[in-house]
């Protein structure tokens, strides 16, 4: 235990059987096990050899006077499956929508867990991606990994967040351009606009912002040296909807 282990090897296995010789030694496939510990003459442990071979290999235990047995195709080596990207990002605590896992050595049979949920109807594209989708969960981030039909899970730390509204979005603002000095008001239209929200001309806050509603919020400019900026909205869950060169 375990049966299964990446292909760099430094897996620690724990080998139960009978007979064990404190000098015992442990062959994986056709290499030593290392750092050989001989717990007692029922049960001992050892870190396996890194190899090339994606492959079930034979565990062979040999004692000083030539004693020997075999676990025929006990271990596999086996990459461990990589996630190196999500989209989206985060979502509604409803969740419903579609999550895409982009990665390596996906397998048919994967698994997918949000925190502590699974991820339903996941469907492999291919080795480098799969999809699924997402489960209800209440508002936060959670660990999102990959499960292999070995058992073999991703370690990546990539995170989905969940929120309990959607994000918002900068449609327009009016007046578009404005004295260096700041201090005039501006109108930013959008959606999802939420009381408590903070408005931001090129990263500098806004002043005196009132929202009116989801769809409409006003504020005072800051001041700026010459140039074109981005509106960014950002309201109380840090979600942030952003307008690139708009003022």
């Amino acid at each position: 235990s375990p049966k299964v282990g990446p292909n760099s090897g430094g897996t620690l296995l724990t080998i139960e059987g009978g007979g064990f010789h404190l000098d015992v030694q442990v062959r994986i496939g056709s290499k030593p096990c290392a750092q050989i510990q001989v717990i007692s003459q029922t049960k001992l442990t050892c870190v396996t050899p890194a190899t090339s071979l994606q492959a079930l290999h034979n565990i062979v235990a040999t004692n000083p006077d030539g004693n020997r047995k075999t676990l025929f195709g006990a271990f596999r080596y086996h990459p461990l499956p990589v996630v190196s990207g999500i989209s989206p990002s985060s979502g509604l605590i409803t969740g419903g929508n579609t999550l895409t896992l982009t990665g390596s050595n996906f397998l048919n049979g994967m698994k997918v867990k949000v925190g502590e949920k699974d991820c339903l109807n996941v469907n492999v594209a291919s080795s480098t991606q799969l999809t699924c989708r997402l489960p209800a969960y209440e508002q936060g981030e959670y660990a999102v990994k990959a499960i292999n039909p070995y058992g073999q899970e991703s370690v990546e730390a990539i995170q989905y967040s969940y929120f309990e509204h959607p994000a918002p979005q900068v449609n327009g603002v009016s007046p578009t351009v404005g004295p260096l000095a700041g201090g005039n008001t501006l109108t930013i239209s959008g959606t999802g606009f939420r009381t408590g929200a903070i408005a931001r001309v090129g990263g500098l806050d806004c002043t005196n912002v009132t929202v009116l509603s989801a769809q409409k919020l006003t504020c005072q400019a800051p001041a700026r040296p010459a140039g074109t900026f981005s509106i960014a909205v950002l309201n109380s869950d840090l979600q942030k909807g952003v307008l690139a060169a708009a003022y």
